[in-house]
């Protein structure tokens, strides 16, 4: 007899995504130009792209959320990205965090 699967669905709030890419952009805009671009350079992506991401309120990969809080220093995390299923992207963060 086999065991039923159990799916795991999570709700994206769209408001959640808004506050978060206000945050990053907030972040972003308050450093000066050639740090934005040595930032995106540092994450494999250009300023150009991670501007629109956050206009469009677009939920950023995980590869490239991971890349922008080591490249911030950790000032924007994994978890503020994802504010609402980054333990379940990270459950080893989660594990931290308990």
């Amino acid at each position: 007899m086999s065991t039923p699967k159990i799916a795991i669905l999570t709700f994206i709030s769209p408001a959640s995504t808004m506050l978060c890419m206000k945050e990053l952009l907030a972040y972003l805009n308050s450093l000066p130009l050639e740090s934005r671009f040595a930032i995106a350079a540092a994450c494999g992506t250009t300023w150009g792209y991670l501007r629109k991401a956050c206009s469009a309120r677009q939920k950023l990969g995980p590869a490239l959320s991971v890349a922008i809080e080591r490249a911030t220093g950790g000032a924007i995390t994994r978890q503020t990205l994802h504010p609402d299923d980054w333990h379940l992207i990270w459950p080893e963060l989660a594990q931290v965090a308990v």
